[in-house]
């Protein structure tokens, strides 16, 4: 696969088929993933976990419900 550097617009080739290659991809977004989740909370954001095409209309509605329960 080819990606594009979005600073330098440099192309790049991507083996998608090796194992390494997904695997040090998958621990990268995870590590991203912590690091967000760690600076949200540090300064009081929320989040609400949704997949990418899923519904999203009943995460966001246990999330209000749980904001409600914690409010009363």
């Amino acid at each position: 696969m080819t990606i594009r550097d979005s600073e330098t617009g440099q192309p790049a080739e991507v083996d998608t088929s090796s194992k390494a290659v997904r695997a040090a991809y998958a621990g990268h977004v995870a590590a991203l993933d912590r690091e967000r989740r760690l600076a949200f909370g540090a300064v009081g954001i929320d989040e609400i976990p949704v997949t990418v095409g899923t519904d999203y209309v009943p995460a966001l509605l246990r999330f209000f419900k749980r904001r409600t329960v914690g409010a009363a």
